[in-house]
């Protein structure tokens, strides 16, 4: 029972921690689960096995887009093992499976990991800036000249990709960066929007990837508050902190002991509680525990010894729950429109061979290819004819000299072409 796991000092710790400045610096394993409590660091879904000595780690989505073509990657299923191939020379964006929202003074930087860079991906290094919520959007990249495949998931479980280390400011910035969730608005450049020829060739299957783009560019409306997801547990959940807050500040304390039951009964529901970060869950547990300790009707009087500004600080904390609930629903709401993309992404329509070669079709290749084909042949052409048509009109030395140019030119177009073509593999 979770009454046992918490003790009237640990109760007593954690609440206070509201009033408490953290340190600036970088954080730590039990810093980074500190600022759960304190509402500076909110991950969903969390994972006790994805937190480092000096960070987290976060793993790819199935949502990632090619730069190179403006598509997005076919998912591969082999066995247990899900995975993407990354094209040579081409930066894909990978959208993370995990949502972060940070305070304003909180900031992080982003580094790869040693698997990938040990297989050849070139290393990741930008920076979070204070006050983001969403999913983040790590560009990454295949500088070799062979396929990469990049793993998803690994015998069923999912792979991490990118480590972000966390800093906490002395003071919040001056300047604020607000940029929408899973950095839309790069998405949207390197995303195609299929006209002209492409448009024409790819028929009916183009709806299936203006699906795609639409519902990306509209990700951005699950800040909004009537974007909220609609879980019922969760609007539940808020509706008992919304009643507990009402006691505190009306009476000093829990007199509606009900409301401590109702939480109860949902920290012991599986299915109510399955999606929650364990953070999210132990602040629930804090929560009723210390309306446990702090009830002045009990026979069994354990009120906490927390002086006058218990009730301020208990008030403080549960603003922090519901910071967490509103976290978590937003959330909900982004992956609700991530699997949906997902889905789009890689049905049959869309993923099929027609589809992304009538897409990914790059005209400047195609154009030098065809070019590839017809300059050997007019320089072969141009090798086997005589030069009575120079002599007729020029003399014979100045005849041999623009002969000369001419096949200068058209030999070194051939060459720049076949360098083109046969890329070095290294």
């Amino acid at each position: 029972m979770y009454l046992n796991r918490w003790t009237k000092k640990e109760v007593k710790n954690i609440i206070q921690k509201n009033e408490i400045t953290g340190f600036s610096g970088p954080l730590t394993d039990r810093d980074i689960k500190n600022a759960f409590y304190t509402g500076e660091i909110y991950i969903s879904p969390f994972s006790e096995k994805n937190l480092t000595p000096v960070g987290y780690n976060f793993g790819a989505s199935e949502l990632i887009i090619s730069t190179k073509t403006g598509l997005p990657l076919k998912v591969v299923q082999d066995g247990k093992q899900k995975y993407v191939v990354v094209a040579p020379h081409d930066t894909v964006l990978v959208t993370t499976r995990e949502c972060l929202f940070v305070g304003e003074q909180i900031m992080g930087t982003f580094h790869s990991r040693v698997r990938n860079v040990s297989q050849g991906f070139g290393h990741i290094s930008t920076t979070l800036d204070p006050m983001w919520k969403g999913a983040l959007l790590i560009a990454l990249n295949n500088p070799s000249g062979k396929k990469k495949k990049l793993i998803l998931y690994d015998n069923n479980e999912p792979i991490s990709f990118v480590t972000l280390v966390f800093y906490r400011f002395r003071e919040p910035a001056v300047v604020r960066s607000f940029r929408p969730p899973n950095r839309t608005d790069i998405l949207e450049e390197y995303l195609q929007k299929p006209k002209g020829i492409k448009k024409f060739l790819a028929g009916q299957n183009r709806s299936q990837y203006i699906k795609i783009v639409d519902a990306l560019n509209g990700a951005n409306d699950y800040n909004t508050v009537e974007k909220f997801e609609e879980n019922n547990n969760l609007i539940k959940l808020n509706n008992i902190y919304d009643s507990i807050l009402s006691e505190c500040k009306t009476n000093g304390y829990i007199k509606d002991l009900s409301l401590l039951s109702a939480l109860e009964s949902t920290i012991g529901n599986e299915e109510a509680i399955k999606d929650l970060p364990i953070p999210c869950i132990e602040m629930m547990e804090i929560t009723a525990s210390a309306i446990s300790y702090y009830n002045p009707n009990s026979k069994k009087h354990k009120r906490m010894i927390l002086g006058e500004d218990f009730v301020d600080l208990f008030i403080k904390h549960i603003v922090l729950c519901k910071k967490q609930i509103r976290y978590e629903q937003q959330a909900l709401a982004w992956k609700k429109t991530y699997d949906r993309c997902v889905k789009l992404s890689q049905e049959n329509n869309f993923s099929s061979i027609w589809m992304r070669f009538t897409l990914g079709i790059q005209w400047k290749d195609v154009l030098f290819k065809i070019l590839g084909i017809l300059l050997p042949v007019a320089a072969f052409i141009a090798t086997t004819i005589n030069f009575d048509v120079f002599k007729q009109n020029f003399e014979t030395q100045n005849a041999i000299e623009l002969w000369v140019i001419i096949l200068g030119i058209i030999s070194s177009f051939f060459v720049n072409i076949l360098s083109s073509i046969f890329k070095s593999n290294s």
